[in-house]
C-alpha cells in the first residue's frame, strides 16, 4: 500500500494574517485563496511562512491556520509555494476552507453587518462616495468628506466610509472615535458604515485594493487617489484638511500635547475615546535598555537609575538584570549567539508589557548584538511606549582591569570561553540616545544622563522633579 500523505503542518497565525484571513472569510475577495498579487484581485491577500513549514504544507498537501490559543481557523488546500519571496519567508498558494471566523469586536457598528450583507443592501441604485480610513477622524476630515460627498451627489449625499482595522488591542478606541466623528457630519449627509479587518495592502497596487473594496461593498465613486484611467474617477478631497487631520490624528497616536491650533479642530469626544489607549506621552511606560561589555557598569547605572525613578516619579519601576534574568525567565539557554539573542528577546518581550501597562523596565544584559536591540526597541514601540538605548560604552582595557566576577582572568588562562569582548563579539551600538563611559563619566553624572534623556524626549511633565529628587529624593 502506498504511504498515507503526511498530516497537514500547522501554521499560527500572525496578527497581519489574522486580518487575511478575515478579509477572506468575509466573502469579499472574487475567490477564497491565498496567492500572489494580482491586478486583476486585488484583494487577494498573500500567505507567508518560513521555509520548513512551506516544505511540510508542500508535502502533505494542506496547511492548517490556527490563531494564538491553537484553535484551527482554516485549511489551506495547496497548489503550490514560492521560495524566499519576503527575506526567509516563503509563499504558500492555495484555495482556503473556513472552519472558524477569527474573532471580531466590532462595537462601532449601529448596524453590524458581514460585509458582503452591507453590499447586497446598499446595491439600491443611489449614488455613494466611499472612502477608506485607518485612522481616527476630526473636525477637517468631517467638513472636507460632507463637502466631497456633496459634490458626488448634490441632490442626496451618501458617504459609505470603511474603517480598517488590524487585530490590535486598540482597535475598538478606534472604532468609537470613528462613531463619535461621524455624529458631526451635517443632516443632509447620510453615511453607511462598516468595519473591516484588513492585512497591509501591496505597495505595487495598495490604492487599487482600497478601491476595489469600497466598489464592492456599494460604492459608486471612491476618494482613493489611483493612477490615471481608472474608472471612476476618483474624487478629491480638501488636501489641507486632510493634512490637518492626519497630523491630529499621528499627534494623538504619539501621545503629544495638542497645539492650540489643533484644540481647536480636534473633536473633544473623539479625543476622549482614544485616550484610553493613546494617553499622553507623560503617563505611558518606557522601555530602558543598557547594553555594554561585561563589567562596563551597566548594572550599575541601571539600578541608580531604578532607585532615582522610585524615589521621583511614583511610577512602578522593575529591573530586568541580565543574570537574574539568566537565573529564571532563561533559565536552560547556553551562550549561543541564537540562546544570547533569544534570551535578550525575552527581556524585550517582558519590559514590553510592563511599558505597555505604564510601567517603567529598566533592562541589563550584555545585548552584544544590533539586532535584538532592534527588535527589542521595536517591541517597546510597538506598545506606543518609550523606548531609550543606553550604551555604556567603557572600553575594553578599563572592563577587564576591573574585572569584578573574575571573568576575564578565566578567559585569558582559557578556563572560559564565548566571553563578548574577548572570544565572542560585541556590536556597538549606532542608534543609543545615551552615551556613557564610566572610566570618564562618574555615577551621579551618569543617572543624571540617562533620567534627563528620558525627562527631555516628554515621558515625564516636569524634568526638574528629576533632576531636584522630588518630595522626598535625595537627589542621588
Amino acid at each position: 500500500m502506498p504511504d498515507p500523505s503526511p498530516a497537514p503542518p500547522r501554521w499560527t497565525l500572525e496578527p497581519a494574517q489574522l486580518d487575511a484571513l478575515e478579509l477572506l472569510a468575509s466573502g469579499l475577495c472574487a475567490t477564497a485563496r491565498f496567492g500572489p498579487p494580482d491586478p486583476a484581485d486585488p484583494l487577494r491577500p498573500e500567505l507567508l511562512v518560513d521555509a520548513s513549514t512551506a516544505g511540510a504544507a508542500a508535502q502533505a498537501g494542506a496547511l492548517e491556520l490556527r490563531d494564538p490559543e491553537g484553535t484551527l481557523l482554516a485549511t489551506v488546500h495547496v497548489t503550490g509555494t514560492t521560495i524566499e519571496v519576503a527575506g526567509d519567508r516563503t509563499r504558500v498558494d492555495g484555495t482556503v476552507t473556513v472552519d472558524v471566523r477569527p474573532a471580531r469586536a466590532d462595537a462601532i457598528a449601529a448596524r453590524r453587518e458581514l460585509p458582503t450583507r452591507l453590499a447586497d443592501r446598499l446595491r439600491d441604485g443611489r449614488v455613494r462616495l466611499g472612502h477608506l480610513t485607518d485612522r481616527s477622524l476630526h473636525g477637517p476630515d468631517i467638513a472636507a468628506l460632507a463637502a466631497a460627498a456633496r459634490a458626488h451627489a448634490p441632490g442626496a449625499p451618501q458617504l459609505l466610509l470603511v474603517l480598517a482595522v488590524t487585530a490590535d488591542d486598540r482597535r475598538l478606541a478606534l472604532q468609537r472615535a470613528v462613531r463619535r466623528a461621524l455624529e458631526h457630519l451635517p443632516d443632509d449627509v447620510g453615511v453607511d458604515l462598516d468595519v473591516v479587518q484588513l492585512p497591509p495592502a501591496p505597495l505595487e497596487f495598495g490604492g487599487e485594493r482600497d478601491h476595489a473594496l469600497l466598489l464592492r461593498l456599494g460604492a459608486t465613486a471612491t476618494t482613493v487617489p489611483r493612477p490615471p484611467g481608472v474608472q471612476p474617477p476618483p474624487v478629491a478631497l480638501d488636501a489641507d484638511a486632510s493634512r490637518e487631520g492626519a497630523a491630529l490624528a499621528a499627534s494623538i497616536r504619539a501621545g503629544d500635547e495638542l497645539t492650540a491650533t489643533q484644540t481647536e479642530a480636534a473633536l473633544p469626544e473623539v479625543v476622549a475615546a482614544l485616550r484610553p489607549a493613546y494617553p499622553l506621552r507623560r503617563d505611558r511606560g518606557a522601555v530602558l535598555l543598557f547594553t555594554g561589555l561585561p563589567g562596563s557598569g551597566k548594572s550599575t547605572i541601571a539600578r541608580a537609575v531604578r532607585d532615582r525613578l522610585v524615589a521621583t516619579t511614583g511610577r512602578p519601576v522593575t529591573l530586568l538584570d541580565g543574570d537574574l534574568v539568566r537565573q529564571h525567565l532563561s533559565s536552560g539557554l547556553t551562550f549561543s549567539r541564537e540562546d544570547r539573542d533569544r534570551n535578550v528577546s525575552r527581556i524585550g518581550f517582558v519590559a514590553a508589557e510592563i511599558a505597555r501597562h505604564g510601567g517603567l523596565a529598566l533592562c541589563a544584559p550584555i545585548a552584544p548584538f544590533d539586532a535584538v536591540r532592534r527588535q527589542v526597541r521595536a517591541m517597546a514601540e510597538a506598545t506606543g511606549a518609550g523606548f531609550r538605548l543606553v550604551h555604556v560604552a567603557t572600553s575594553l582595557a578599563v572592563c577587564e582591569a576591573r574585572d569584578p566576577k573574575g571573568l576575564y582572568a578565566r578567559a585569558r588562562a582559557g578556563h572560559l570561553t564565548g566571553l563578548t569582548g574577548v572570544d565572542d563579539p560585541y556590536e556597538p551600538p549606532t542608534d543609543a540616545e545615551v552615551v556613557l563611559d564610566t572610566d570618564e563619566v562618574g555615577l551621579d553624572d551618569a543617572v543624571q544622563r540617562v533620567v534627563d534623556s528620558l525627562a527631555e524626549a516628554g515621558w515625564w511633565a516636569d524634568p526638574g522633579v528629576l533632576r531636584s529628587g522630588g518630595v522626598g529624593g535625595d537627589g542621588q
